[in-house]
């Protein structure tokens, strides 16, 4: 049974149906789904949610996910460091991402159309989420303030 209070909503629903015995399992088939938000505010909000939720539930994944977006952490690296011999290093990373980026866009033609070079730029927004989620816990869901609690909780945060 679901315990009152908001919540993280993929997540729970597997953790839930899990701990009353089902079976959680990924499907074998892709399923699409496109955030396609209003505006940058929107994205931003919708993401802020997401990271702040995860790191909440599973601290130490979070903590982690850092290595999904590297091209920022690499940059900096490089700047900082005497030995402009990781140039390199920082080209193939970027590549390498993008590879990924256009094996995903053949093998799910569903997927939006984003170009390349935006690979960066989305590198960029998507390490910046991940390092604003360790400055607060509040987050939006539409109307409504929340803030990430422990466990799977997540309680309204007083009207101002």
């Amino acid at each position: 049974m679901l315990r009152s209070g908001h919540r993280r909503d993929d997540f729970v629903f597997g953790h839930e149906l899990k701990r009353a015995g089902f079976k959680v399992a990924l499907s074998p088939v892709p399923v699409a789904t496109v955030v396609d938000e209003g505006s940058f505010e929107e994205l931003l909000r919708h993401e802020q949610r997401w990271s702040r939720a995860l790191r909440s539930v599973r601290p130490k994944e979070h903590a982690l996910a850092v290595f999904m977006s590297p091209f920022i952490p690499s940059l900096v690296m490089l700047a900082a460091s005497p030995l402009r011999a990781l140039l390199p290093l920082v080209a193939v990373q970027l590549l390498l991402r993008q590879a990924v980026h256009l094996a995903a866009r053949r093998a799910f033609p569903i997927m939006p159309r984003m170009q390349p070079w935006l690979v960066p730029i989305r590198e960029a927004f998507s390490f910046l989420v991940w390092s604003g989620s360790f400055f607060g816990r509040k987050v939006r869901w539409g109307q409504v303030e929340l803030k990430t609690g422990a466990g799977l909780r997540m309680d309204r945060t007083e009207a101002k």
